[in-house]
C-alpha cells in the first residue's frame, strides 16, 4: 500500500499536517500500545494488543515515508516526499485476543511514525512511535587536521524542522547536514582547527536558513521543543597535523562505458564520466566502410543574471574515418568545459545519426604550493562547475567557517576563488562543499528548501555529490 502522488513541501501547514497512512476502515478494534513511544532509530520496544480477534495471524505495518531532491534539469523543484508502508512483524493472537511482541525501531527517517495492526487490508488499530534525532560524534581529541566524524540519525523530511541542521564550531557556521538521500542517517567529516585545547561543536535545527537559537521564544515552540541542541567538546593536542590526501586522489573516479549491443550506427565512450582532462577513447560501429564521420560536443553558454541570458551550442571535437568493418576509435580527454551531462553525436553527411552522454566532472587543481604567509592570496582553482541549479555552484569553508560561494555557468566551469591566508602558525584547512543556487522565489522566506549557497556537509545527500578539502600551512 503506497500512494501514488508526489508530496511537495512548500508551507509550514502542509509540513505539520503529516502524512496519511492507510485507509481505516470505520471504528478501530480493541487496543494497541507501543512503549516507549519515542527514542532513537534501534529503540527496542514493546507492541501490546489487547481485545482484538482471537488465535488470528496479524500483520504489523511500520509507516514511514520515501525522499528525495526533485529535480527537472537545469531546474531544482525542491523536496518530494511520499509515504511507504512496511511490515516489521507477524504476530498471533491468543484465545484472549492479546499479544506482545518486542519490536526494533527500523534505521530510517525520523519523526512520528504510525504503527498499524492489519488483518488482511484492514486496519484493526494503530499506534504512534516517534523516532527522535541523535547526534553523536567521534573522536573526542586529536591533533589539528584531525577528522572528527558527526554521525546523525532520525532525520524527518517530512517536516521543515526536522530536515536539516546546522554545525557550528567555536560558535562559527561550518554548514548544513541533510539525509534524504541516505534514508535518514547522515555521515559528516570536519577537521579539527584551531589551537591547542578544548574546542565547542553545536548542531542545531533551522527552519528557514541558519541555526535557530531562541526555540522557547518561536510561535512553534511546541514543536521546536522537540529539537534538541546537541553539543560536544573536542580537545585538540599537540602533535603531528593530519592532512587530507592530494586533491588528485580526492577526484570521482571515472564510470566505465560499455559497448551498446545494437548494431545500426553507434558510438559510445569508455568512460561515462570523469574529471577534465581525462584520457578517453569514443568507439562507433555500424557506419560504412571508410566514412567520414564528425564528433559534435553540446554545450551550454551564457548565465542567469544578464539579459541575454543562456543557450546551447555545439563545437566539434573532430572527424574520424570508419574502418573496413564499420567501426571507429578516437582518442580525446575529457574536454574542459562545463560540468555535467553532455551529449555527443555523431554526424554524416550532414546528419547526426548516434549520440551517446559524458559527464564532466567537477576537477579541482592542486595549490600552488603548500605554505604562505598571512595575507597571501591563495588561488583555489576549480574545473567542471555545472550549469543546472544545483551543481553551477560551490560553498567554501575555512577553517570550519563558513566564508562564502563561488560561481562557474559564465565562465564555461573554470572557477578561481582568492582566498587570504590567516590565522597562527601551522596547519590550515580548506574545504569546497556542494550546495544549491535557488528555488523558484527564494524571496519567500518560507519557500523550502531555504539553504541556498550553505555548504551542505553531507555531501553524499546532494544531486551530484562530491567534496574537496586542501591542507596549507601559514610561516612567519
Amino acid at each position: 500500500m503506497r500512494a501514488l502522488h508526489w508530496l511537495l513541501i512548500f508551507t509550514l501547514l502542509a509540513s505539520v499536517a503529516g502524512l496519511p497512512g492507510p485507509a481505516t476502515a470505520q471504528g478501530f478494534v480493541g487496543s494497541l500500545v507501543v512503549t516507549p513511544d519515542r527514542g532513537p532509530v534501534g529503540t527496542r520496544a514493546t507492541l501490546t494488543g489487547k481485545g482484538l480477534p482471537p488465535n488470528a495471524t496479524l500483520d504489523v505495518l511500520w509507516q514511514t515515508v520515501e525522499a528525495e531532491w526533485l529535480q527537472e534539469p537545469p531546474l531544482f523543484k525542491g523536496i518530494g516526499v511520499r509515504e511507504s508502508e512496511h511490515r516489521i512483524a507477524t504476530v498471533t493472537t491468543a484465545a484472549d485476543g492479546s499479544f506482545t511482541t518486542p519490536l526494533k525501531i527500523p534505521q530510517e527517517y525520523g519523526g512520528l511514525h504510525d504503527i498499524y495492526l492489519m488483518q488482511s487490508t484492514r486496519v484493526l488499530n494503530k499506534a504512534g512511535f516517534r523516532t527522535l534525532p541523535v547526534v553523536t560524534m567521534l573522536p573526542a581529541s586529536g591533533p589539528v587536521g584531525t577528522p572528527i566524524r558527526i554521525t546523525l540519525t532520525g532525520f524527518n523530511p517530512a517536516h521543515q524542522l526536522e530536515t536539516w541542521y546546522f554545525v557550528m564550531y567555536d560558535n562559527k557556521l561550518v554548514g548544513y547536514i541533510t539525509a534524504l538521500r541516505t534514508n535518514g542517517t547522515a555521515r559528516v567529516t570536519i577537521p579539527a582547527t584551531g589551537d591547542p585545547g578544548l574546542h565547542v561543536v553545536e548542531v542545531f535545527n533551522g527552519g528557514v536558513g541558519g541555526p535557530y537559537r531562541n526555540p522557547e521564544s518561536s510561535p512553534l515552540r511546541a514543536i521546536q521543543g522537540l529539537e534538541p541542541v546537541f553539543r560536544f567538546t573536542f580537545k585538540l593536542t599537540e602533535g603531528t597535523g593530519v592532512i587530507p590526501p592530494n586533491i588528485e586522489a580526492q577526484w570521482a573516479k571515472p564510470v566505465r562505458g560499455e559497448e551498446p549491443m545494437l548494431a545500426s550506427p553507434v558510438i559510445w565512450s569508455d568512460i561515462r564520466s570523469g574529471p577534465v582532462g581525462a584520457p578517453a577513447v569514443l568507439r562507433g560501429k555500424g557506419f560504412a566502410a571508410g566514412e567520414k564521420v564528425d564528433l559534435l560536443f553540446y554545450n551550454m553558454k551564457g548565465n542567469r543574471l544578464s539579459s541575454t541570458g543562456f543557450a546551447g551550442y555545439v563545437e566539434e571535437l573532430g572527424a574520424v574515418a570508419a574502418g573496413a568493418d564499420g567501426r571507429f576509435e578516437w582518442r580525446y580527454t575529457v574536454p574542459d568545459h562545463l560540468g555535467g551531462d553532455h551529449r555527443i553525436a555523431a554526424r554524416v553527411r550532414g546528419e547526426e545519426v548516434a549520440a551517446t552522454t559524458l559527464a564532466v566532472d567537477r576537477t579541482a587543481l592542486p595549490l600552488a604550493r603548500r605554505e604562505y604567509r598571512v595575507g597571501e592570496e591563495i588561488l583555489v582553482h576549480l574545473k567542471g562547475i555545472g550549469w543546472t541549479e544545483t551543481d553551477n555552484i560551490v560553498s567554501i569553508v575555512y577553517d570550519n567557517s563558513w566564508i562564502g560561494y563561488a560561481c562557474g555557468f559564465n565562465t564555461d566551469g573554470d572557477v578561481v576563488i582568492r582566498v587570504r591566508a590567516t590565522g597562527a602558525a601551522g596547519w590550515h584547512y580548506i574545504d569546497i562543499y556542494p550546495t544549491l543556487y535557488r528555488y523558484r522565489n527564494y524571496s519567500q522566506t518560507m519557500e523550502l528548501p531555504f539553504l541556498f549557497r550553505y555548504p551542505m556537509l553531507s555531501w553524499q545527500d546532494h544531486p551530484q555529490p562530491f567534496v574537496y578539502r586542501y591542507a596549507f600551512k601559514i610561516v612567519k
